[in-house]
């Protein structure tokens, strides 16, 4: 359970987090010098090397955060945290990946518009800002981070840590394959990032009264049968 003033810096750091995605968001729609820079530096440096070999590896795991494989990847995930009766925390990933990835992607591309690169290594269809793969990637590590160390916070910055890995290369991949500008990887970034304080924080909230809710609700539900078989 958070206190007050940590809720308070938490909805506070998600809110600097969705004002650097909206300066962000606004230099794309503006097509702002600083912006058209920055992407093609970073393009340039991604792009220098693509050997067929390398180019085969990236698709595959590119695909590692495109939608059939995060559909495979939370679908285990939540099996897994069913069958240790965490159903809480099975339902709310599903909820974060469904919403906070796909729902809020969605709106998003479709409000800005924005086309992709030419020159793409692969077909990709869709628009291009924010990128999906980087907020589905982001969303879903930093899910399992926040439910590993839920009650142990031991492993919490090495789990981090490997997260920012993942999602740096999955961002990486899109760049690489000319599917995305290096600002939709950094939108997408920031707005993942922005929807995870805030989802991190209700958790925190009110995930002890709704466990407590399903728990008198179940004792209710067995005593409700206990009667039911007296004879």
């Amino acid at each position: 359970m958070l206190t007050k003033k940590q809720s308070v810096w938490r909805y506070v750091m998600a809110g600097l987090f969705f004002i650097v995605f909206l300066y962000v968001a606004a230099a794309v729609a503006a097509n702002a010098l600083w912006i058209q820079q920055f992407d093609q530096t970073i393009r340039t440096v991604a792009q220098t090397f693509q050997p067929d070999k390398l180019t085969g590896f990236i698709e595959t795991a590119t695909d590692f955060a495109g939608v059939k494989g995060m559909i495979t990847l939370t679908a285990i995930v939540a099996v897994i945290l069913a069958c240790y009766r965490r159903f809480l925390f099975a339902g709310w990933l599903a909820i974060n990946m469904l919403f906070g990835a796909s729902g809020i992607n969605f709106i998003f591309k479709n409000l800005f518009q924005r086309d992709r690169p030419a020159g793409m290594l692969i077909e990709q269809g869709g628009y291009s800002f924010p990128s999906g793969h980087t907020m589905a990637i982001t969303t879903f590590t930093l899910s399992l981070v926040f439910i590993l160390t839920y009650n142990n916070r031991r492993y919490r910055r090495a789990l981090l840590l490997l997260s920012a890995l993942l999602i740096i290369f999955i961002g990486f991949t899109r760049v690489y394959l000319g599917v995305h500008y290096p600002s939709d990887i950094l939108g997408g970034f920031m707005l993942s990032c922005c929807y995870m304080l805030v989802a991190t924080t209700y958790f925190r909230q009110f995930s002890a009264r709704i466990e407590r809710k399903l728990e008198t609700h179940g004792i209710k539900e067995a005593q409700h049968r206990k009667q039911e078989n007296k004879p």
